[in-house]
């Protein structure tokens, strides 16, 4: 299973109105913001500013915009830690 195989089971914790991203999409923004050092929310957010135009051409965000920093940490703190955990099929644990 790859990681977009993976992203795509998570349960999306949003109601549907009002939706600009998918999941996949706010997931995988975070996930490289981390890869890039961007720990925090408004870190994540400067982060899509500046890449705004590759994450639009990649992802095909509506209206050229891409996610806010308010945005980004509402999709972290609706997000469903143990569907993330489970994503793979198998439950992820910690020691």
């Amino acid at each position: 299973m790859n990681l977009l195989e993976c992203l795509e089971e998570v349960k999306d914790p949003r109601r549907l109105q009002g939706q600009r991203y998918t999941a996949v999409s706010m997931l995988l923004i975070i996930i490289m913001g981390i890869l890039r050092g961007k720990y925090a929310y408004r870190e994540i957010g400067r982060f899509c500013e500046l890449n705004k135009s590759s994450l639009i051409r990649k992802f095909g965000f509506k209206k050229n915009k891409v996610p806010s920093h308010v945005s980004i940490r509402s999709f972290i703190l609706a997000a469903d830690f143990s569907s993330i955990q489970t994503a793979n099929g198998q439950a992820i644990t910690f020691p």
